[in-house]
């Protein structure tokens, strides 16, 4: 007999849900679209450069949030 388990999406840390979806889903898409695939690849380079091109395109405070 086959029992079907339901899988229950995880909890987003408390940090991360704070932020929203939009600032969390932005930089992580932006590290995949340059071959970051985990988060231990991720260097304060990678966090610098996202802040410097969000800073081309948006206002400080929102670049701030």
């Amino acid at each position: 007999m086959s029992q079907l388990v339901a899988l229950s999406r995880p909890s987003l840390p408390a940090l991360v849900a704070a932020t929203g979806d939009r600032a969390v889903g932005e930089f992580l898409a932006w590290c995949e679209s340059r071959d970051i695939t985990s988060l231990p690849q991720i260097q304060p380079l990678h966090v610098a450069s996202w802040i410097e091109g969000q800073c081309r395109e948006l206002a400080t405070p929102t670049v701030k949030q």
